[in-house]
């Protein structure tokens, strides 16, 4: 779920609450939030909107009246979009009970921390296979590459017409 950049225009005359039930709405019609994104809790987005709690729950209780949402109890709120007809695109893939039912399972958590600890300024990586600039021949890299730039370099595809000495062949039969 994405950081909210959006808040609510209190100089409004629209009440907040259909500020926000429009912004969600908004980003599930857009494709933005697919079915089965959850929606952050009611107490964070109140304190991010900067809102009443009440507020919240209003918007989401016109989003689930209008098939936007679904609420799940204590597993939290997700998108379900069952009316799709306001939808600009085809109605989008569960993507999440999709990714549960891959074969791929997420990091183990010592991968995660190795992970992130690659940004360390003092962590070495290791396992990148990258050097450190210092570490390359510089002055030899310059002469290879200028030697490769000079000579005609095929890549392993032939002429476009064919081979030369095969066509040069064909000509002389």
């Amino acid at each position: 779920m994405e950081r909210f950049v959006w808040k609510p225009n209190m100089s409004l005359a629209t009440p907040l609450y259909k500020q926000i039930e429009t912004y969600i709405k908004e980003r599930i019609v857009n494709g933005e939030w697919t079915v089965g994104t959850k929606l952050p809790s009611q107490r964070d987005l109140a304190h991010t909107f900067g809102v009443n709690r009440s507020t919240i729950v209003m918007a989401f209780d016109e989003l689930v009246a209008k098939g936007y949402i679904e609420g799940n109890g204590r597993k939290g709120t997700i998108v379900v979009n069952k009316n799709e007809k306001d939808s600009t695109y085809a109605p989008p893939p569960n993507w999440q009970s999709y990714v549960e039912t891959g074969l791929h399972y997420p990091n183990l958590p010592a991968i995660q921390e190795i992970n992130q600890a690659e940004f360390y300024p003092h962590v070495i990586r290791l396992g990148t296979g990258e050097l450190a600039p210092s570490l390359l021949p510089e002055k030899k890299m310059k002469e290879i590459m200028n030697k490769l730039l000079a000579s005609k370099v095929t890549l392993g595809y032939e002429e476009p017409k064919g081979s030369l000495s095969l066509r040069e062949k064909i000509a002389d039969y």
